[in-house]
């Protein structure tokens, strides 16, 4: 890190006086995939990258060849090149590593990588104060988000576009799921229990012997699993990306498939792309069940840790914001999993009213209203 801060040191000096140049520097939380991805996808898919150079700040090992007039640096390896970028960029947008902004005819936007979540990360997130603009998406979001933020609640800084990941739920199905198997199932869900454990930080005190909510034993895992099979569902387990996996103690079975975020870097499969192909999700504090809602499929939450939950939610009563059923144990999960198999569904209301209220647009042109902004 000493090289690094030697790097920016050195580029500053160099090119904090020369021109802003023609350049869009992204970062994403899982390097492509999140809102950074999509609004990538967006400029290449319309030639951006024929008039701007694009450059990716990755946090892992570039994985894929890049388009014509498109580099990427790794964030956190030494690079006067990279610094040179960042001091002379006309755009620099972010979704996970934070930074104020070189100068002042530079315009800084922070994508977020988990636009609406019911648990409220205030003080993890700390937005430089000279950032341009942050997404949010709806009146009702945008105080909630200012004060995660630390702006004041009526700030110029907010803007009501949507979140451009999730703009490929209004797209036909690309069968990201043909990464994960090649079987036919009746049913697939997908479950993605956000991280309660890293390295360096605990959401809860509760223990999961299996590094997972509700199955807490071997023989409840492969209770789940027989179920599965007997009805032919298929269940994707994601882990978060920041979970720490020394906790994570199950393993793919027949009617069950883990993935890692190694295993979804290695297949480059695309979250929400995956999402797409899911017939109903099993959430709890996450942004994934409000992304979810754009789906307008069954939603469950898994809430028996709330009570050792550590962080608070953005509204004092969390009950206001679920649409779908709860779940604390593994008999109410299955009854989720079979009211999803016989295709009953009894929230269609009330993920109506609560989409209405999280989300002004809904029409899959998030990356779009934003990219018109920057008047490129």
């Amino acid at each position: 890190m000493v090289l690094d801060r030697i790097s920016c040191y050195i580029a500053k000096k160099i090119y904090l006086s020369r021109p802003i140049d023609n350049i869009i520097v992204l970062e994403s939380h899982t390097d492509f995939d999140t809102n950074g991805g999509a609004v990538y996808d967006y400029l290449i898919s319309n030639n951006y990258n024929n008039k701007y150079k694009i450059v990716w700040l990755l946090w892992n090992k570039l994985d894929r060849k890049l388009p014509s007039n498109v580099e990427g640096y790794r964030i956190i390896y030494p690079s006067l090149k990279k610094w040179k970028y960042l001091c002379t960029a006309k755009i620099v947008s972010t979704d996970h590593w934070i930074f104020e902004k070189f100068r002042d005819d530079q315009l800084t936007y922070y994508l977020t990588h988990g636009g609406v979540s019911l648990k409220k990360p205030k003080g993890y997130i700390n937005l430089p104060s000279n950032l341009s603009h942050y997404l949010t998406s709806s009146e009702f979001m945008s105080p909630i988000h200012a004060d995660i933020f630390g702006f004041e609640k009526n700030n110029k800084k907010a803007l009501i576009l949507g979140f451009p990941s999730q703009d490929c739920m209004y797209k036909n199905s690309i069968h990201e799921i043909d990464k994960v198997t090649d079987r036919t199932y009746n049913k697939v869900v997908l479950w993605m229990p956000t991280f309660r454990q890293t390295n360096d930080r605990s959401d809860n005190d509760d223990s999961y012997s299996l590094g997972i909510p509700i199955v807490r034993s071997f023989d409840d895992f492969l209770k789940l699993n027989h179920y599965l099979a007997d009805k032919n569902i298929f269940l994707i387990i994601k882990i978060h990306p920041m979970q720490d996996l020394k906790y994570l103690k199950i393993q793919t079975e027949s009617n069950i498939f883990v993935l890692t975020k190694d295993i979804q870097k290695k297949n480059k499969i695309n979250t929400y792309e995956l999402m797409k192909d899911s017939d109903a999700l099993i959430s709890d504090y996450s942004s994934s069940a409000f992304d979810y809602l754009h789906l307008d499929r069954p939603i469950a939450y898994c809430i028996d840790d709330i009570k050792n939950y550590k962080l608070s939610f953005i509204v004092d009563d969390y009950t206001k914001l679920l649409a779908g059923i709860t779940i604390t144990n593994l008999s109410e999960l299955l009854s989720f999993l079979e009211s999803v198999f016989l295709e009953q569904d009894d929230f269609v209301a009330r993920r109506h009213e609560i989409f209405d209220l999280l989300y002004k647009y809904k029409d899959g042109n998030s990356a779009k209203r934003l990219i018109e902004m920057w008047n490129l």
